[in-house]
């Protein structure tokens, strides 16, 4: 979010329609954004693809269990369990190759 205030902060993202959830239902949408010319022209600018240089910590928790408390959607502990833990052992597979690959999507954007 202080990434995303940010670019706002510095005119360089403009939001196109405000994300929103209802706490009650449990429903939301995204916020959709796009970027404005000066940030297409820094990223334009860069050296490669700044997407090569952030790589994920494949160590982080990957499963993480939520529950509705008071209304609220909460992260809740939970105990290792040894489908949990093969769980675990999967995601780190998949998060593992997807991490070794790029997906990038060349649209031309009509000026």
């Amino acid at each position: 979010m202080a990434a995303f205030d940010g670019l706002i902060a510095l005119d360089m993202i403009e939001v196109m329609r405000n994300g929103f959830f209802d706490r009650e239902t449990g429903n939301g949408g995204i916020t959709k954004y796009k970027a404005k010319d000066i940030l297409l022209e820094l990223l334009e600018g860069a050296e490669g693809n700044p997407f090569t240089h952030i790589k994920p910590n494949l160590d982080a928790e990957s499963i993480i269990l939520r529950d509705h408390i008071d209304g609220v959607r909460t992260v809740v502990d939970y105990e290792d369990e040894v489908a949990t833990n093969d769980l675990r052992k999967n995601l780190r597979i998949i998060n593992t190759c997807l991490a070794k690959h790029l997906p990038d999507l060349r649209i031309k954007v009509p000026h």
